[in-house]
């Protein structure tokens, strides 16, 4: 059975841009969700067996099983291959590498905030009887760590098997339920929980902040990823992961000017690479954001001079003002 089982992977694998990639990608898949599911299932025993009364409890439909049933939608898009990344052999094996990472990191970051979380984890809003504030380990980093682990862990799958088509998936429908359950707990815990408030203030939703020497090695990283996309030539597949990153960074940097530059040069990206696809030489604007980025790792680009004088974009303020007077 496992001979047969390795077989049919080893010809779906032939499909796909990197035929052992695949192979060693998949692998870590299937230990990864395999690991999850182990914790999901020690977190429903335990709750069963130590339950605690519960004050409180809203039920929603985004439960455990509807995240389930996004994770698997990725399967069918990865085992036929559709919607791949087109690559050059040197991204193809960066991909993969930042893949693995977001995997494994998202799996472990997951695993010890269910830990930390202890008899309070539900499958449902709740507010049970002598509810704390978790603010230590996992929860010292993120409000939220077991979505944004899933988050992370979502993008690094899509990046193991180059599916662009998996990253929109993750972008458009697994992003926006994570973020709207998010909110719905701490709708319950501001009104149960008195110190929440500033809890909320003092600590980002679903990210860790990422600073000093680490955020300086992660931003080189992101930057030689983006020349090297640029090099070989941005496509739907190139320019959708990109997007993903630059928006994680842009609220997980710090400071707050550092990480306004990155909202706001995603938003230029994607603008010029659709420019692009009308005229072709609006995509050489790419390269300058290129220098911006470069600049800007030194000193204040023009995206950080004006988050330093408006504190947002002043864009849509212009535009609006210019319909109000209309």
């Amino acid at each position: 059975m496992l001979s047969s089982l390795l077989h049919n992977f080893e010809l779906i694998s032939l499909k796909s841009e990197n035929p052992p990639l695949f192979l060693w990608g998949i692998s870590v898949i299937y230990l990864t969700i395999g690991t999850l599911v182990v914790s999901v299932l020690y977190k429903f025993a335990e709750h069963k067996n130590k339950a605690s009364p519960v004050n409180k409890e809203i039920k929603t439909p985004l439960d455990t099983f509807l995240m389930a049933l996004i994770i698997a939608s990725y399967f069918p898009l990865w085992l036929r291959s559709l919607g791949q990344i087109s690559l050059s052999p040197l991204l193809q094996y960066i991909y993969w590498g930042t893949g693995c990472f977001l995997c494994v990191f998202g799996v472990i970051w997951h695993v010890w905030s269910k830990i930390n979380i202890g008899i309070f984890w539900s499958d449902q809003i709740e507010i049970k009887k002598g509810h704390k504030l978790i603010n230590f380990g996992a929860y010292a980093l993120a409000r939220h760590p077991m979505y944004g682990s899933m988050l992370l862990w979502s993008i690094g799958a899509n990046m193991l098997m180059f599916s662009w088509s998996g990253m929109l998936i993750a972008l458009l429908i697994f992003f926006p339920v994570l973020y709207w359950r998010g909110k719905q707990e701490e709708k319950a815990l501001s009104a149960e929980i008195a110190e929440y408030a500033l809890y909320r203030k003092n600590t980002p939703m679903l990210f860790p902040c990422l600073s000093g020497k680490i955020a300086m090695l992660i931003r080189i990283a992101v930057l030689v990823l983006f020349i090297s996309c640029l090099y070989y030539g941005l496509n739907w597949g190139n320019i959708v992961l990109l997007e993903i990153i630059h928006m994680i960074l842009g609220y997980s940097l710090q400071p707050p000017k550092v990480a306004f530059s990155y909202r706001s040069k995603a938003g230029m990206m994607l603008i010029i690479f659709l420019l692009g696809l009308v005229w072709e030489p609006f995509s050489y604007l790419q390269y300058l954001i290129a220098l911006m980025f470069v600049y800007g790792l030194r000193w204040n680009c023009p995206c950080m001079l004006v988050y330093e004088k408006y504190h947002r974009c002043p864009c849509f303020s212009l535009l609006g003002r210019c319909f109000i007077k209309k």
